[in-house]
């Protein structure tokens, strides 16, 4: 099994930390994405950064993160969420 994670330049929530981000396929263009008869020219269309208004953005503990031994909901729980 092969993975890679393709990117684009970063939107306005992002930039501030990278320059790139991940490629977020939109759920409605998840059928077109996977579909090999697509073509090229809508699949390029779809390489462009999310739309900042849609994330959200939060810390998370660095205690966490950045490590392939811990894959639990700890990593993604924003920072102080406990208390």
């Amino acid at each position: 099994m092969t993975t890679c994670i393709v990117t684009t330049e970063a939107n306005s929530l992002m930039a501030p930390l990278h320059d790139r981000m991940p490629v977020i396929v939109p759920r409605e263009a998840h059928s077109a994405w996977l579909d090999p008869e697509t073509p090229g020219d809508e699949l390029r269309g779809l390489l462009r950064p999310y739309p900042s208004e849609a994330m959200e953005m939060y810390e998370v503990d660095p205690k966490y993160v950045n490590s392939p031994r811990n894959d639990g909901p700890e990593c993604i729980e924003p920072v102080g969420a406990d208390q």
